[in-house]
Protein backbone atom coordinates (compact mmCIF):
# COMPACT_ATOMS: atom_id res chain seq x y z
CA UNK A 1 0.00 0.00 0.00
CA UNK A 2 2.99 2.47 0.60
CA UNK A 3 4.18 1.49 -1.80
CA UNK A 4 1.50 2.41 -4.17
CA UNK A 5 1.04 5.91 -2.38
CA UNK A 6 4.70 6.43 -2.97
CA UNK A 7 4.13 6.21 -6.74
CA UNK A 8 1.05 8.14 -7.12
CA UNK A 9 2.64 11.08 -5.59
CA UNK A 10 5.82 10.83 -7.67
CA UNK A 11 3.64 10.31 -10.68
CA UNK A 12 1.36 13.31 -9.70
CA UNK A 13 4.85 15.48 -9.48
CA UNK A 14 6.85 14.46 -11.92
CA UNK A 15 3.74 14.64 -14.77
CA UNK A 16 2.89 18.04 -13.87
CA UNK A 17 6.07 19.15 -13.80
CA UNK A 18 6.35 17.39 -17.98
CA UNK A 19 2.93 19.29 -18.34
CA UNK A 20 4.35 22.94 -17.27
CA UNK A 21 7.59 22.29 -19.34
CA UNK A 22 5.16 21.02 -22.26
CA UNK A 23 2.82 24.55 -21.89
CA UNK A 24 5.86 26.49 -21.27
CA UNK A 25 8.16 25.73 -24.99
CA UNK A 26 4.42 25.09 -26.79
CA UNK A 27 5.96 21.20 -27.39
CA UNK A 28 4.13 19.32 -29.28
CA UNK A 29 3.35 15.87 -29.00
CA UNK A 30 3.41 13.14 -31.19
CA UNK A 31 2.12 9.73 -29.44
CA UNK A 32 2.01 6.37 -30.21
CA UNK A 33 0.54 3.75 -28.92
CA UNK A 34 -1.21 -0.24 -30.08
CA UNK A 35 -0.47 -3.81 -29.25
CA UNK A 36 2.48 -4.81 -30.99
CA UNK A 37 4.97 -2.53 -33.00
CA UNK A 38 4.78 1.04 -30.79
CA UNK A 39 8.94 1.29 -30.34
CA UNK A 40 9.71 0.86 -33.96
CA UNK A 41 7.14 3.08 -34.92
CA UNK A 42 7.92 5.79 -32.49
CA UNK A 43 11.91 5.86 -33.48
CA UNK A 44 10.84 5.57 -36.91
CA UNK A 45 8.89 8.53 -36.25
CA UNK A 46 11.43 10.45 -34.10
CA UNK A 47 13.89 10.03 -37.28
CA UNK A 48 11.91 11.19 -39.56
CA UNK A 49 10.68 14.13 -37.86
CA UNK A 50 14.47 15.43 -36.79
CA UNK A 51 14.70 16.52 -40.51
CA UNK A 52 12.76 19.20 -39.99
CA UNK A 53 12.40 19.73 -36.41
CA UNK A 54 14.34 19.57 -32.94
CA UNK A 55 12.91 16.25 -31.79
CA UNK A 56 12.81 14.39 -28.22
CA UNK A 57 12.43 10.79 -27.69
CA UNK A 58 13.59 8.36 -25.31
CA UNK A 59 15.18 4.97 -27.55
CA UNK A 60 13.43 2.62 -24.80
CA UNK A 61 10.66 2.05 -23.40
CA UNK A 62 9.59 4.98 -21.54
CA UNK A 63 5.70 3.99 -21.84
CA UNK A 64 4.01 4.20 -18.16
CA UNK A 65 2.75 7.21 -16.47
CA UNK A 66 5.05 8.01 -14.10
CA UNK A 67 8.30 6.72 -16.34
CA UNK A 68 6.95 9.06 -19.72
CA UNK A 69 7.54 12.60 -17.78
CA UNK A 70 11.24 11.39 -17.44
CA UNK A 71 11.76 12.20 -21.23
CA UNK A 72 10.99 15.73 -20.97
CA UNK A 73 13.00 15.92 -17.82
CA UNK A 74 15.98 14.30 -20.37
CA UNK A 75 16.52 11.97 -17.04
CA UNK A 76 16.49 8.46 -16.47
CA UNK A 77 13.64 7.61 -14.35
CA UNK A 78 15.76 6.69 -11.00
CA UNK A 79 15.66 3.29 -8.94
CA UNK A 80 12.70 3.32 -6.15
CA UNK A 81 15.21 4.08 -3.48
CA UNK A 82 17.60 6.61 -5.36
CA UNK A 83 16.51 9.82 -3.82
CA UNK A 84 19.37 11.50 -5.02
CA UNK A 85 18.33 11.00 -8.54
CA UNK A 86 14.80 11.98 -8.32
CA UNK A 87 15.70 14.80 -6.79
CA UNK A 88 18.28 15.58 -9.91
CA UNK A 89 15.55 14.93 -12.00
CA UNK A 90 13.30 17.32 -10.49
CA UNK A 91 15.99 19.93 -10.45
CA UNK A 92 16.33 19.27 -14.26
CA UNK A 93 12.49 19.88 -15.01
CA UNK A 94 13.02 23.39 -13.31
CA UNK A 95 15.69 24.28 -15.03
CA UNK A 96 14.61 23.27 -18.25
CA UNK A 97 11.37 25.95 -17.03
CA UNK A 98 13.74 28.82 -17.37
CA UNK A 99 15.29 27.94 -20.38
CA UNK A 100 14.42 29.84 -23.89
CA UNK A 101 14.96 27.05 -25.78
CA UNK A 102 13.42 23.25 -25.84
CA UNK A 103 12.41 20.68 -28.08
CA UNK A 104 10.12 21.52 -30.84
CA UNK A 105 8.37 17.98 -30.73
CA UNK A 106 8.39 15.38 -28.53
CA UNK A 107 7.43 11.69 -29.46
CA UNK A 108 6.14 9.40 -26.95
CA UNK A 109 5.39 5.78 -26.49
CA UNK A 110 2.16 5.09 -24.36
CA UNK A 111 1.96 1.82 -22.86
CA UNK A 112 -1.59 -0.36 -21.68
CA UNK A 113 -0.52 -3.40 -18.97
CA UNK A 114 -4.88 -2.83 -17.78
CA UNK A 115 -8.00 -0.88 -18.64
CA UNK A 116 -7.78 2.81 -17.80
CA UNK A 117 -3.88 2.83 -18.78
CA UNK A 118 -3.89 4.92 -21.65
CA UNK A 119 -6.95 7.81 -20.59
CA UNK A 120 -4.88 8.59 -17.71
CA UNK A 121 -2.38 9.79 -19.69
CA UNK A 122 -4.79 12.81 -20.54
CA UNK A 123 -3.64 14.45 -17.10
CA UNK A 124 -0.55 15.95 -18.96
CA UNK A 125 -0.51 14.78 -22.57
CA UNK A 126 -2.75 15.89 -25.21
CA UNK A 127 -0.85 14.48 -28.29
CA UNK A 128 -0.58 16.70 -31.66
CA UNK A 129 -1.08 13.56 -33.70
CA UNK A 130 -1.51 10.07 -31.79
CA UNK A 131 -1.08 6.51 -33.63
CA UNK A 132 -2.43 3.60 -33.11
CA UNK A 133 -0.18 0.45 -34.84
CA UNK A 134 -2.47 -2.51 -33.78
CA UNK A 135 -5.38 -4.18 -32.09
CA UNK A 136 -4.33 -7.79 -31.08
CA UNK A 137 -4.00 -10.04 -27.59
CA UNK A 138 -1.58 -8.18 -25.04
CA UNK A 139 -1.74 -8.53 -21.07
CA UNK A 140 -4.82 -10.35 -21.06
CA UNK A 141 -4.82 -11.81 -17.71
CA UNK A 142 -5.79 -8.47 -17.11
CA UNK A 143 -7.91 -7.13 -20.70
CA UNK A 144 -9.81 -10.61 -20.42
CA UNK A 145 -11.16 -9.61 -24.23
CA UNK A 146 -10.11 -8.43 -27.38
CA UNK A 147 -12.77 -6.14 -27.24
CA UNK A 148 -11.45 -4.34 -23.85
CA UNK A 149 -7.99 -4.11 -25.60
CA UNK A 150 -9.23 -2.40 -28.59
CA UNK A 151 -11.57 -0.15 -26.28
CA UNK A 152 -8.32 0.82 -24.41
CA UNK A 153 -5.94 1.51 -27.01
CA UNK A 154 -8.22 3.51 -29.09
CA UNK A 155 -9.58 5.52 -26.30
CA UNK A 156 -6.30 7.58 -26.92
CA UNK A 157 -8.36 9.65 -29.97
CA UNK A 158 -10.46 11.16 -26.81
CA UNK A 159 -7.69 13.18 -25.82
CA UNK A 160 -5.62 13.92 -29.37
CA UNK A 161 -6.16 16.39 -31.89
CA UNK A 162 -5.67 14.19 -34.80
CA UNK A 163 -5.62 9.94 -34.77
CA UNK A 164 -3.82 7.89 -37.32
CA UNK A 165 -4.47 4.21 -37.09
CA UNK A 166 -3.09 0.91 -38.77
CA UNK A 167 -6.37 -0.23 -40.66
CA UNK A 168 -4.64 -3.51 -41.22
CA UNK A 169 -4.17 -4.49 -37.86
CA UNK A 170 -7.36 -2.68 -36.27
CA UNK A 171 -10.60 -4.45 -37.18
CA UNK A 172 -12.97 -1.76 -38.54
CA UNK A 173 -15.67 -2.67 -36.15
CA UNK A 174 -13.42 -1.71 -33.57
CA UNK A 175 -12.68 1.43 -35.19
CA UNK A 176 -16.42 2.13 -35.89
CA UNK A 177 -17.35 1.60 -32.01
CA UNK A 178 -14.86 3.45 -30.35
CA UNK A 179 -13.51 6.06 -32.52
CA UNK A 180 -17.24 6.99 -33.48
CA UNK A 181 -17.03 10.36 -35.30
CA UNK A 182 -13.67 11.53 -34.40
CA UNK A 183 -11.66 12.10 -37.35
CA UNK A 184 -9.17 9.98 -38.12
CA UNK A 185 -6.66 8.69 -41.12
CA UNK A 186 -5.25 5.67 -41.93
CA UNK A 187 -1.66 3.66 -42.68
CA UNK A 188 -2.09 0.20 -44.97
CA UNK A 189 0.32 -2.10 -46.48
CA UNK A 190 -2.11 -3.89 -47.78
CA UNK A 191 -5.34 -1.93 -48.76
CA UNK A 192 -5.91 1.81 -49.90
CA UNK A 193 -5.67 4.17 -47.16
CA UNK A 194 -5.07 7.69 -46.27
CA UNK A 195 -1.31 6.62 -46.83
CA UNK A 196 -0.43 3.08 -48.08
CA UNK A 197 2.76 1.24 -48.26
CA UNK A 198 4.40 -1.48 -50.14
CA UNK A 199 8.22 -2.70 -49.94
CA UNK A 200 10.72 -5.09 -51.46
CA UNK A 201 13.53 -6.64 -50.08
CA UNK A 202 16.54 -5.79 -52.22
CA UNK A 203 19.83 -7.56 -50.45
CA UNK A 204 20.07 -6.14 -47.16
CA UNK A 205 18.30 -3.07 -47.78
CA UNK A 206 14.52 -3.08 -48.50
CA UNK A 207 13.05 0.00 -50.61
CA UNK A 208 9.31 1.55 -49.36
CA UNK A 209 7.26 3.15 -51.79
CA UNK A 210 4.75 5.21 -49.99
CA UNK A 211 1.75 6.69 -51.79
CA UNK A 212 -0.58 9.94 -50.66
CA UNK A 213 -3.70 10.86 -52.20
CA UNK A 214 -2.06 12.12 -55.51
CA UNK A 215 2.02 12.04 -54.46
CA UNK A 216 3.94 9.20 -53.77
CA UNK A 217 7.62 8.41 -53.19
CA UNK A 218 10.29 5.82 -52.62
CA UNK A 219 13.34 5.56 -50.15
CA UNK A 220 15.49 2.84 -49.42
CA UNK A 221 16.37 1.87 -45.70
CA UNK A 222 19.15 -0.78 -43.87
CA UNK A 223 15.78 -2.03 -41.54
CA UNK A 224 13.42 -4.86 -43.51
CA UNK A 225 10.14 -6.83 -43.23
CA UNK A 226 6.55 -5.79 -42.92
CA UNK A 227 7.01 -4.73 -39.30
CA UNK A 228 9.66 -1.77 -40.16
CA UNK A 229 7.51 -1.16 -43.24
CA UNK A 230 4.64 -0.49 -40.82
CA UNK A 231 6.59 1.61 -38.81
CA UNK A 232 7.68 3.86 -41.63
CA UNK A 233 4.50 4.32 -43.68
CA UNK A 234 3.23 5.57 -39.80
CA UNK A 235 5.99 7.80 -39.98
CA UNK A 236 5.81 9.15 -43.54
CA UNK A 237 2.37 9.47 -42.46
CA UNK A 238 2.75 11.52 -39.27
CA UNK A 239 5.82 13.60 -40.97
CA UNK A 240 2.91 15.01 -43.53
CA UNK A 241 0.81 15.79 -41.32
CA UNK A 242 3.48 17.64 -39.42
CA UNK A 243 4.21 19.72 -42.91
CA UNK A 244 7.69 18.15 -43.50
CA UNK A 245 8.27 17.49 -47.66
CA UNK A 246 8.35 14.36 -49.11
CA UNK A 247 11.80 15.05 -49.74
CA UNK A 248 12.69 15.60 -46.42
CA UNK A 249 10.92 12.54 -45.49
CA UNK A 250 12.32 10.23 -47.80
CA UNK A 251 15.72 11.71 -46.16
CA UNK A 252 14.67 10.76 -42.96
CA UNK A 253 13.60 7.50 -43.53
CA UNK A 254 17.00 6.72 -45.31
CA UNK A 255 18.62 6.56 -41.77
CA UNK A 256 16.66 4.73 -39.84
CA UNK A 257 18.50 2.16 -38.31
CA UNK A 258 17.46 -1.25 -36.74
CA UNK A 259 17.15 -1.38 -33.22
CA UNK A 260 18.42 -4.21 -30.71
CA UNK A 261 16.00 -6.95 -30.70
CA UNK A 262 13.43 -5.92 -33.34
CA UNK A 263 14.54 -7.66 -36.52
CA UNK A 264 18.20 -6.88 -36.10
CA UNK A 265 20.65 -8.68 -38.50
CA UNK A 266 23.97 -10.40 -37.19
CA UNK A 267 26.27 -12.76 -38.28
CA UNK A 268 26.00 -15.91 -36.89
CA UNK A 269 28.75 -19.34 -36.85
CA UNK A 270 29.08 -21.59 -39.75
CA UNK A 271 28.23 -18.54 -41.84
CA UNK A 272 24.87 -17.93 -40.95
CA UNK A 273 22.65 -14.97 -40.67
CA UNK A 274 21.19 -14.20 -37.26
CA UNK A 275 18.24 -12.72 -36.97
CA UNK A 276 17.62 -11.25 -33.55
CA UNK A 277 13.91 -10.37 -32.90
CA UNK A 278 14.25 -11.07 -29.61
CA UNK A 279 12.74 -7.51 -27.20
CA UNK A 280 9.13 -9.12 -27.10
CA UNK A 281 6.87 -11.25 -28.48
CA UNK A 282 2.76 -11.29 -29.59
CA UNK A 283 0.42 -13.47 -32.15
CA UNK A 284 0.72 -10.35 -34.81
CA UNK A 285 4.66 -9.60 -34.49
CA UNK A 286 5.70 -13.60 -34.75
CA UNK A 287 3.31 -13.71 -37.68
CA UNK A 288 5.11 -10.90 -39.04
CA UNK A 289 8.60 -12.24 -38.59
CA UNK A 290 7.68 -15.51 -40.13
CA UNK A 291 6.69 -13.67 -43.37
CA UNK A 292 10.14 -12.33 -43.73
CA UNK A 293 11.68 -15.19 -43.21
CA UNK A 294 9.54 -16.94 -46.18
CA UNK A 295 10.50 -14.11 -48.01
CA UNK A 296 14.80 -15.04 -47.56
CA UNK A 297 16.48 -17.22 -49.70
CA UNK A 298 18.54 -19.54 -47.83
CA UNK A 299 19.94 -23.23 -47.70
CA UNK A 300 18.30 -23.77 -44.32
CA UNK A 301 15.62 -22.06 -42.14
CA UNK A 302 15.95 -22.12 -38.37
CA UNK A 303 13.25 -21.03 -36.31
CA UNK A 304 13.09 -20.74 -32.51
CA UNK A 305 9.92 -19.78 -31.28
CA UNK A 306 9.97 -19.05 -27.41
CA UNK A 307 6.80 -18.75 -25.69
CA UNK A 308 4.59 -15.90 -25.71
CA UNK A 309 3.84 -13.92 -22.71
CA UNK A 310 0.96 -12.02 -20.82
CA UNK A 311 -1.90 -14.00 -23.30
CA UNK A 312 -4.67 -15.37 -20.08
CA UNK A 313 -6.45 -18.06 -21.61
CA UNK A 314 -5.67 -17.20 -25.12
CA UNK A 315 -2.43 -18.75 -24.84
CA UNK A 316 -3.16 -22.17 -26.23
CA UNK A 317 -5.15 -21.14 -28.76
CA UNK A 318 -2.28 -18.52 -29.81
CA UNK A 319 0.48 -20.69 -29.42
CA UNK A 320 -1.41 -23.51 -31.49
CA UNK A 321 -1.86 -20.68 -34.35
CA UNK A 322 2.17 -20.05 -34.28
CA UNK A 323 2.41 -23.81 -34.64
CA UNK A 324 0.56 -23.50 -37.28
CA UNK A 325 2.45 -20.65 -39.26
CA UNK A 326 5.64 -22.81 -39.52
CA UNK A 327 5.63 -25.42 -42.62
CA UNK A 328 8.21 -27.37 -43.73
CA UNK A 329 8.36 -26.11 -46.96
CA UNK A 330 9.36 -22.70 -45.43
CA UNK A 331 11.22 -23.72 -42.33
CA UNK A 332 13.62 -26.73 -41.96
CA UNK A 333 13.84 -26.78 -38.44
CA UNK A 334 11.57 -25.16 -35.29
CA UNK A 335 13.10 -24.81 -31.82
CA UNK A 336 10.76 -23.85 -28.88
CA UNK A 337 11.66 -22.80 -26.07
CA UNK A 338 9.49 -22.45 -22.26
CA UNK A 339 6.21 -24.27 -21.52
CA UNK A 340 3.26 -23.09 -23.97
CA UNK A 341 5.49 -22.88 -26.81
CA UNK A 342 6.41 -26.96 -25.77
CA UNK A 343 3.21 -27.74 -25.11
CA UNK A 344 0.94 -26.26 -27.63
CA UNK A 345 3.43 -24.80 -30.57
CA UNK A 346 5.04 -27.71 -30.81
CA UNK A 347 2.70 -30.18 -31.69
CA UNK A 348 0.94 -28.34 -33.90
CA UNK A 349 4.14 -27.52 -35.94
CA UNK A 350 5.24 -31.03 -36.00
CA UNK A 351 1.86 -32.11 -37.54
CA UNK A 352 2.12 -29.61 -40.55
CA UNK A 353 5.29 -31.79 -40.49
CA UNK A 354 7.92 -29.36 -39.79
CA UNK A 355 10.84 -31.08 -37.33
CA UNK A 356 10.73 -29.83 -33.91
CA UNK A 357 12.65 -29.76 -30.71
CA UNK A 358 11.63 -28.90 -27.50
CA UNK A 359 13.66 -26.95 -25.24
CA UNK A 360 13.00 -25.25 -21.37
CA UNK A 361 16.21 -23.15 -21.75
CA UNK A 362 17.94 -20.79 -23.79
CA UNK A 363 21.47 -22.73 -23.47
CA UNK A 364 19.64 -25.65 -24.66
CA UNK A 365 17.78 -23.91 -28.02
CA UNK A 366 21.41 -22.60 -28.45
CA UNK A 367 22.46 -25.87 -28.70
CA UNK A 368 20.16 -27.59 -30.39
CA UNK A 369 20.87 -25.04 -33.00
CA UNK A 370 24.43 -25.36 -33.24
CA UNK A 371 24.07 -29.05 -33.87
CA UNK A 372 22.05 -28.74 -36.56
CA UNK A 373 22.78 -25.49 -38.47
CA UNK A 374 24.51 -25.81 -42.01
CA UNK A 375 26.99 -22.92 -43.54
CA UNK A 376 25.24 -19.96 -44.92
CA UNK A 377 21.85 -20.70 -43.02
CA UNK A 378 19.36 -18.20 -41.85
CA UNK A 379 17.99 -18.54 -38.03
CA UNK A 380 15.08 -16.36 -36.56
CA UNK A 381 15.45 -16.45 -32.71
CA UNK A 382 11.85 -14.90 -31.73
CA UNK A 383 10.04 -14.78 -27.52
CA UNK A 384 9.00 -12.53 -25.04
CA UNK A 385 10.87 -11.41 -22.07
CA UNK A 386 10.18 -12.62 -18.52
CA UNK A 387 11.11 -17.07 -18.60
CA UNK A 388 12.24 -16.82 -22.11
CA UNK A 389 14.97 -14.32 -22.39
CA UNK A 390 15.60 -15.73 -26.33
CA UNK A 391 17.97 -13.03 -26.95
CA UNK A 392 20.69 -15.10 -24.59
CA UNK A 393 20.34 -17.87 -27.83
CA UNK A 394 21.58 -15.42 -30.06
CA UNK A 395 24.30 -14.39 -28.13
CA UNK A 396 25.80 -18.33 -27.85
CA UNK A 397 25.13 -17.90 -32.10
CA UNK A 398 27.34 -14.51 -33.01
CA UNK A 399 30.19 -15.21 -34.76
CA UNK A 400 31.75 -12.12 -33.29
CA UNK A 401 31.37 -11.67 -29.30
CA UNK A 402 31.52 -8.35 -29.75
CA UNK A 403 27.82 -8.12 -31.25
CA UNK A 404 26.38 -9.11 -28.02
CA UNK A 405 26.60 -4.97 -27.31
CA UNK A 406 23.59 -4.86 -30.01
CA UNK A 407 21.28 -7.32 -27.58
CA UNK A 408 18.60 -6.51 -25.39
CA UNK A 409 18.47 -7.09 -21.85
CA UNK A 410 22.71 -7.39 -21.06
CA UNK A 411 22.57 -4.79 -18.28
CA UNK A 412 23.82 -6.01 -14.50
CA UNK A 413 20.26 -5.54 -13.46
CA UNK A 414 18.86 -7.98 -16.20
CA UNK A 415 22.17 -10.49 -16.31
CA UNK A 416 21.33 -11.06 -12.46
CA UNK A 417 17.70 -12.15 -13.02
CA UNK A 418 18.79 -14.42 -16.01
CA UNK A 419 21.11 -16.44 -13.89
CA UNK A 420 19.26 -16.79 -11.08
CA UNK A 421 16.38 -18.30 -13.38
CA UNK A 422 19.03 -20.41 -16.32
CA UNK A 423 22.37 -20.55 -13.92
CA UNK A 424 25.66 -19.45 -14.58
CA UNK A 425 26.35 -20.83 -17.68
CA UNK A 426 24.49 -18.79 -19.92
Amino acid sequence: MLKEISKNILTLIFGNLAKKIIEKHNVKIVAVTGSVGKTSTKLAIAQVLSEKYKVGFQKGNYNTLLSVPFIFLEQSQPNPFEIAKWIKAYLSGRRILKETTYYDVVVVELGADRPGDIIAFNKYLHPEVSVVTAVSPEHMAQFKTIEAVAAEELSVSSFSKNVILNSDDIKSQFITKYIGGTKYLTYSLKSDANYSGTYKILNNEMEVTIKNVGNSFISQTAVFGAPFAKAITAAAAVSDQMGLSNDEIEAGIKKIMPNPGRMNILKGINKSIIIDDTYNSSPLAVKASLEVLNNLKAPQKIVVLGMMNELGESSKKEHEIMGELCTPESIDLVITLGEHANFYTAPVAAANGCKVIETSAPQAAARAVKENLKDNGIVLVKGSQNGVYAEEVVKKLLLNSEDEINLVRQSNYWMKIKIKQFGDNL
